[in-house]
């Protein structure tokens, strides 16, 4: 059958003509009504052996693809044929925003589902196809420093690790087309907006959903967060409002009383979690049950997770309570009396059983020499925590 001219502009349009033999690709497709793999190698200009493109997509591959009409073939061959730009950015491409679900087993039918949503977001939506291949990974990549250019192997290397513990475009390739959708539905146009992970949650509550709370990068059941003079940081991926402000209601992380938070990534991308601490402040952490068998979804923003409690990780000095349940716990662990105890910080016993059960508190003196004798090397290990179930805490929700 014979190609429209309608057909053979797109071929003009989307071929690059040093690589790929048009007339060969034109007529492997007028013969045959099935196109299989064997239509790439076929028309490519290149050789397997030579190093670069071979002028198709380096996704193309004999899992990746199946064998469809000449008509769909055509209609995808914007996908297939796309080539990064010499020199361009290599952080693009069809292999770069195909999401990997692992809960699921990677089928034909999964690939021909995402080929779908591209025809979709191309046709239907219009949207350019820098746009679709470029957009995602602009909001969840930091470009590399003109400074870095002259930096050792060793650092970039680690800043490319930083990078890929957050979302990456793969990741957020779904939630993109859900919120395209709900765009739809909405009657919003604002398919790029300037920060996704925000306006994603704006579409799931307008919708009557539930909004993803996202959580600090973990490793393993490990939160990373760490303090810094007045200041705890956490890591992650992290909404805000269009100043830059945190949205803490989408987090897993809930404040009262700070001095100030910021946040220092851009659009969608990991960064620094910044909150200044003060006097009464105090800062929890929203734990989940999880399944210890999957490791690689520990850094993903929680949706249906069922919450376990809001753990207390920090208090205030104004906020602190001596937890003497803790210091019991301590001596017990050492199998020493109550006796033992006092005489060895040179305290009366009735004193140190008022300690014991709550009723006063050691002074600072006291305080260094239990911690000596107990072998406590950490005074927050004597703080009393407040954790909370998670339908009872009643923090600022900011």
């Amino acid at each position: 059958m014979k190609l429209t001219d309608d057909q053979i502009a797109v071929i003009a349009k989307y071929t690059d003509p040093y690589r790929i033999d048009r007339e060969k690709l034109v007529t492997y497709l007028q013969k045959h009504k099935t196109i299989k793999l064997d239509v790439f190698s076929y028309c490519s200009k290149v050789s397997k052996r030579s190093f670069g493109s071979r002028g198709y997509s380096t996704f193309i591959n004999e899992t990746t693809y199946s064998a469809v009409d000449r008509n769909t073939f055509i209609r995808r061959i914007p996908f297939y044929f796309f080539q990064v730009p010499f020199g361009g950015d290599k952080r693009t491409g069809l292999s770069k925003i195909f999401p990997v679900d692992h809960s699921k087993k990677i089928t034909a039918d999964y690939y021909e589902a995402f080929y779908v949503d591209l025809e979709w977001m191309f046709y239907d939506l219009r949207l350019p196809l820098a746009t679709i291949y470029d957009y995602l990974s602009d909001q969840f990549i930091t470009p590399s420093h003109p400074n870095q250019k002259g930096a050792g192997l060793g650092a970039v290397i680690a800043s490319s690790v930083l990078e890929e513990r957050g979302l990456s475009s793969r990741d957020a390739f779904p939630m993109w087309r859900h919120y395209l959708h709900l765009c739809l539905e909405l009657g919003w146009t604002d398919y790029t907006p300037q920060r996704f992970i925000s306006a994603y949650n704006f579409a799931l509550e307008a919708s009557g959903l539930k909004p993803i709370l996202y959580r600090p990068l973990k490793d393993y059941i490990i939160t990373y967060y760490t303090r810094i003079d007045d200041t705890y940081v956490f890591r992650g991926n992290f909404p805000c409002d269009k100043s830059g402000a945190p949205i803490l209601r989408w987090t897993t992380i809930r404040v009262e009383n700070e001095t100030a938070i910021e946040f220092s990534a851009e659009k969608s991308r990991c960064g620094e979690l910044r909150i200044v601490l003060g006097p009464k402040t105090k800062i929890h952490i929203r734990e989940f049950y999880e399944d210890n068998d999957v490791e690689t979804e520990d850094n993903l923003p929680e949706i249906d997770a069922e919450p376990l409690m809001w753990r207390q990780i920090y208090a205030g000095p104004q906020t602190m309570e001596f937890n003497h349940t803790a210091l019991k716990q301590a001596r017990i662990d050492h199998k020493l009396t109550q006796a033992d105890v006092a005489y060895a910080i040179g305290t009366s016993v009735r004193t140190y059983q008022k300690w014991e059960s709550g009723e006063t508190t050691p002074d600072g003196h006291n305080l260094l020499r239990l911690m000596n004798w107990l072998n406590i090397s950490d005074p927050q290990d004597l703080i009393t925590y407040e954790d909370y179930p998670d339908e009872d805490i009643s923090l600022d929700k900011k």
